[in-house]
């Protein structure tokens, strides 16, 4: 799922770990024990402890005192919180990209969202596809401090979308990303940053909508928003 392979034994252990969250083995609010991560990880506990740590450095996992670390369930100011900083960032990304990147940058990345459409059933793989392509974008967007902000986010981005991602939400991601790319490969930045700000407020709808649903303990539907293409290029329009 993540850009670089674990290399160290601490670093594939937060690997195993990380991915049971964004998977939902391991739901908000879960405790997690030295005692019992010890075992299911096959490391020491003063290893557990430095791997919790890197998870708690993510966000992914809070500690309170007397309680120990537990699985974070972020509440609806912080799922906006952080999709509105996404928002903000990988749109100046996209921006910078699109006036910046030459056809040989671009023609590798049109293919991702037919291998997103390919790969629909499969949530992990579809998480690793939409990281590949931010992450391409954001590396070649030349602002390094830019990019390192924006995947202090990308643990809690991927559990949020992984816990409403489904086949319909994934086929609707993927027209999203033909419509940005091709913004991408026209010069057209400021519709390209429009149109992933467009994509993301989606995302954030679907996972207030997710957590909604399961603090009422419903079962999940498909939510898709409808589409605003129109409306963005009425705002792109009016911005130029």
């Amino acid at each position: 799922m993540w850009v670089d392979p674990p290399k160290t034994r601490i670093a594939q252990s937060a690997w195993v770990l990380r991915d049971k969250i964004v998977r939902g083995e391991l739901k908000p609010g879960e405790r997690l024990v030295e005692q019992q991560v010890a075992p299911l990880l096959s490391i020491s506990r003063a290893s557990v402890r430095e791997v919790l740590r890197l998870l708690e450095a993510e966000r992914l996992i809070d500690w309170e005192p007397n309680c120990g670390y537990t699985v974070s369930a972020l509440d609806d100011k912080e799922v906006r919180g952080i999709h509105e900083v996404w928002a903000l960032l990988t749109g100046q990304s996209v921006y910078d990209f699109t006036r910046r990147a030459t056809p040989a940058d671009i023609e590798p990345l049109l293919a991702l969202p037919d291998q997103i459409r390919a790969k629909a059933k499969d949530k992990l793989k579809l998480i690793e596809l939409i990281n590949r392509l931010f992450n391409d974008i954001s590396d070649k967007c030349d602002n390094g401090p830019l990019r390192d902000v924006v995947w202090g986010l990308v643990a809690r981005i991927n559990v949020l979308r992984a816990r409403c991602l489904n086949e319909t939400v994934a086929r609707q991601w993927a027209d999203e990303f033909d419509e940005l790319l091709v913004a991408c490969k026209e010069g057209q930045a400021v519709r390209a940053r429009a149109l992933v700000r467009q994509h993301i407020d989606g995302a954030c709808e679907l996972a207030l909508a997710h957590s909604s649903q399961m603090r009422a303990n419903e079962p999940l539907t498909t939510m898709v928003r409808p589409a605003r293409a129109e409306k963005v290029v009425k705002k792109t329009r009016r911005s130029a």
